[in-house]
């Protein structure tokens, strides 16, 4: 069985990683220590998510700062994570599985 991503852990090809792996892996506990009020969804989304997108978005501080969203297709509000590089951010897409799509944006600066 051929993996999405060969550094991949838990999800094969066109199957979705059960509660039990999702709540173990180190980007749960990242997230339930960050921000342990979202804990259960996150879970609930990572759990069906099949794409993700990483676009850099505005975190909303005082400061003004940009960090590297993760974003599921099936609820494109939240975040799965945000960090401060996109290598970061995909490093976590490949490490649970999450195939990762073009943004707009993105594909369009392919073109040109």
């Amino acid at each position: 069985m051929e993996y999405v991503y060969s550094e991949n852990k838990y999800r094969s090809e066109g199957a979705l990683i059960n509660r039990e792996q999702i709540e173990s892996s180190d980007w749960a506990k990242r997230f339930q220590a960050a921000c342990p009020t979202s804990y259960i969804e996150a879970i609930d989304l990572a759990e069906r998510v099949l794409w993700v997108c990483v676009e850099q978005r505005d975190d909303h501080s005082s400061r003004g700062d940009y960090l590297w969203a993760v974003i599921p297709e099936i609820e494109p509000e939240f975040w799965l994570d945000a960090l401060p590089t996109k290598r970061k951010a995909m490093a976590v897409c490949r490490e649970m599985g999450w195939q990762i799509r073009q943004t707009k944006l993105e594909a369009i600066s392919k073109l040109a």
